[in-house]
């Protein structure tokens, strides 16, 4: 295995482990963002070929971008703990509750204050 090549799978499996471990309270983008750098200055990937990769991608990375944004606010409105608790409350299987608890979201009953 040349040594470049060597060099891109170990970044690839820190970046990894990293991801899935997020020691010390790292953050996802922090894993991502350091591999891109080293990438760029090891030379493993030239800047040239970087920014006409990023030309190439630039829609998809919007969307995944949009996509994240919506799942880290619908987490702290609460949205995946509602959905857990209601798939919680019925047994799995049982003639497609599941899938009708998953599909409609009931919202909590309105309290005035």
């Amino acid at each position: 295995m040349p040594a470049a090549e060597f060099v891109a799978l170990a970044i690839l499996l820190v970046t990894i482990i990293g991801l899935l471990r997020q020691p010390f309270g790292t953050r996802d983008w922090m894993w991502t963002m350091a591999a891109a750098a080293i990438v760029l200055a090891t030379g493993l990937l030239s800047l040239q070929d970087a920014e006409s990769t990023l030309a190439s991608v630039v829609g998809v990375l919007l969307f995944l971008l949009g996509v994240a944004v919506v799942a880290e606010l619908s987490s702290h409105a609460g949205v995946f703990q509602n959905i857990a608790s209601i798939l919680a409350a019925h047994p799995a299987g049982v003639g497609g509750d599941s899938i009708d608890a998953v599909a409609v979201v009931p919202q909590r009953p309105h309290q005035p204050i």
